[in-house]
């Protein structure tokens, strides 16, 4: 019974979660949206100053402060990037899922580059108005990959956890005395439902997180396929208690 003690531990290591170590591009992330709010908050108080006294160099003001603000945001949304780049290199994902994560977040990064030329170029009011709408649409278009692709990688890691699990089953199954099958036959049965539900979840979770290709209806299918995401998981916690059951039954005999 050595060999199921230490399947038993094994289990219970394989329902823990380890986390890469990406603190700190999470940190420039977090230091570069708080000077954001830090500029926008000048912004607002150089707006309040114009509209009392809407002199020349009020309304310079205005438009420098919008401007160091508009750049500001640009960089918190490249080191928004940057963060979610580190976190899919460290990610225990396939290449592949990798090299499009790597891919997509390198044209965001780019577009946001980009949109720091136009925030440059503003002279005006106006166009802080018109540029502002501008970063506003983009940066949602730009979410749209960083929602898609973040629900890619709970999908591929799901079914790596489904495949473990599958593995896992096997294992305890072959440990079952041939002449007692018919007493774990009921657990084994809700192990199979369990896993069998957990991966339909998957499946369809995948699926939805695919159709996240514009912004229209992109946070509602992020959403769904969260939800069907945490009931694999779920499906999975139970397939996973019914096998420590057979275990500790097996252990007993």
């Amino acid at each position: 019974m050595k060999k199921l003690s230490v399947l038993l531990i094994l289990l219970v290591v394989f329902s823990s979660v380890a986390f890469a170590d990406v603190n700190d591009a999470k940190q420039k992330w977090i230091d570069a949206a708080a000077y954001h709010e830090k500029t926008k908050i000048e912004w607002q108080e150089a707006q309040k100053l114009v509209a009392e006294s809407n002199t020349p160099e009020n309304t310079q003001n205005v438009i420098d402060k919008a401007k160091i603000s508009l750049n500001a945001g640009l960089d918190s949304a490249i080191a928004f990037f940057e963060f979610h780049k580190e976190k899919a290199a460290s990610a225990d994902i396939s290449d592949s899922l990798k090299n499009t994560i790597r891919s997509d977040l390198d044209e965001n990064i780019a577009v946001a580059q980009g949109l720091k030329t136009d925030v440059n170029n503003i002279k005006t009011r106006l166009e802080v108005g018109l540029v502002s709408l501008k970063i506003f649409d983009k940066y949602l278009d730009l979410l749209v990959d960083v929602m898609r692709n973040s629900g890619l990688v709970f999908a591929e890691k799901s079914n790596d956890r489904y495949d473990r699990l599958i593995k896992i089953k096997g294992i305890v199954e072959s440990k079952i005395p041939a002449d007692k099958k018919s007493e774990y036959q009921d657990l084994l049965n809700k192990v199979d439902d369990n896993l069998n539900e957990a991966k339909n979840n998957i499946d369809s979770a995948e699926a939805k997180y695919k159709t996240i290709t514009q912004k229209q209806g992109a946070g509602v299918a992020f959403g769904e396929g969260n939800n069907l995401i945490r009931q694999a998981h779920q499906n999975m916690k139970l397939a996973l208690d019914n096998l420590e059951l057979i275990i500790i039954k097996l252990r007993g005999q």
